[in-house]
């Protein structure tokens, strides 16, 4: 029982642990954009976690026709190679509007820890 609740108090902290901007490409009229209708949660590493880490994750990603994310690549990462699996994992199941699809869209996924 005890374990079970230390596992809802995680998982309620951790949504609380990240704050996502999105930002699309300069190019692309707002009226074009797919909206984002599903987003998961981002996990924040345990090693950033435990290490008092926080930091942010920039990628830039295409949205096809059946509103997935393809061809998701980080452009930049603060600490390296700490959050960016993380990131990837989660913008990889997120789901926009179908039937607009959209290249270059970028955002930025920051991993702070609550004071």
């Amino acid at each position: 029982m005890k374990n079970k609740m230390k596992i809802g108090l995680l998982v309620l902290c951790f949504s609380s642990l990240y704050q996502v901007t999105a930002n699309a490409n300069d190019s692309i009229s707002s009226n074009d954009v797919p909206q984002l209708i599903e987003r998961n949660i981002e996990i924040y590493p345990s090693r950033a976690w435990a290490h008092d880490k926080e930091g942010y994750v920039k990628i830039t990603y295409d949205i096809n026709a059946a509103g997935k994310v393809e061809n998701a690549k980080v452009v930049e990462a603060e600490p390296k190679n700490l959050f960016e699996k993380s990131a990837l994992d989660s913008i990889y199941k997120w789901k926009y509007e179908p039937n607009k699809p959209t290249r270059g869209m970028e955002v930025t996924i920051n991993y702070k820890k609550p004071k």
